[in-house]
């Protein structure tokens, strides 16, 4: 099944989403990190983490929207086209100001550490039961503040892209549309709810309460969105029975506005009368000669 899936996604060319698959495989490894005793190290691992899948998941997500917003925008103009080398130029963009973000608090806190501020507080539970938590300073108000102000600006792009597409266009394209609105909505939700709720209650929730307040988030936002997304492709993909699925080309069939012209290249009986240029990418047209 999981070679199947494989299969799948490097015969689609789904370049964002296998960058979402690899956000949610960090994102997914903070909730380990704050299930274990917290220590100096885990303090500062944990937002790398954290920020790093963030920025692979959800800036993969909004990247989408984004080229979906302009192949609408420009279908019945000149097109502009934005490939897969665009949209990972755009996200590592992204990546390399997260990184430069968190750098600088890694070094700010290390500065601090060296000066005998402690990342690491005691909180107390109503019961009396004392436990260490990370501290709490504010780079994390920033940091959250920034996630969600990123979260906004996708629900934008989305709620544009609804304006511009409609219920047009191809249904698996429309059901993507829908999964990526609601992943976001999922997560600017969840994530509200939970930081809020964090500041209030920090230093006198129980641990445990703590830790299944993240593993709730987690499976709200990542693991349902990862279900909304991916399940009908593979589902069609199954019902299709595309078992000997075709290889990976240099072509790209996410930016083909026209499902059967992207069907006839990858399997070759393309037909010259059937060609409207126009409505091709010009990175197809080259790879089809």
């Amino acid at each position: 099944m999981v070679i199947y899936i494989l299969q799948v996604i490097a015969a689609s060319l789904w370049t964002m989403l296998e960058m979402v698959l690899l956000g949610a495989i960090i994102i997914y490894s903070t909730v380990f990190l704050r299930y274990v005793e917290p220590t100096v190290v885990v303090c500062m691992i944990e937002p790398w983490l954290r920020e790093m899948g963030f920025a692979l998941f959800y800036g993969a997500i909004v990247l989408k929207l984004y080229r979906s917003l302009v192949d609408y925008r420009t279908r019945k103009a000149h097109r502009y086209v934005i490939r897969d080398r665009d949209l990972l130029k755009y996200l590592a963009g992204f990546l390399v100001f997260i990184t430069g973000y968190l750098a600088s608090w890694s070094a700010l806190t290390a500065h601090l550490a060296t000066e005998g501020h402690s990342h690491l507080v005691q909180g107390r539970t109503r019961e009396g039961l004392a436990f260490s938590v990370c501290k709490s300073v504010w780079w994390e108000y920033v940091t959250e503040t920034g996630e969600l102000t990123f979260i906004v600006f996708g629900l934008y792009l989305s709620w544009h892209l609804n304006k511009a597409a409609g219920s047009s266009g191809d249904p698996s394209e429309l059901s993507e549309r829908r999964a990526l609105s609601i992943a976001l909505l999922l997560e600017l939700l969840s994530s509200t709810i939970l930081y809020v709720g964090r500041h209030l209650v920090w230093l006198r929730a129980h641990p445990d309460h703590v830790f299944l307040a993240y593993f709730t988030r987690m499976h709200l936002t990542i693991t349902l969105s990862l279900f909304l997304i991916f399940i009908p492709k593979l589902w069609c993909a199954g019902a299709s029975g595309s078992r000997d699925l075709p290889r990976r080309t240099y072509s790209t069939t996410e930016g083909c506005q026209e499902p059967r012209f992207c069907d006839a290249l990858t399997n070759g009986d393309l037909e010259a009368s059937d060609i409207n240029l126009s409505q091709m990418d010009p990175e197809e047209i080259r790879s089809s000669g």
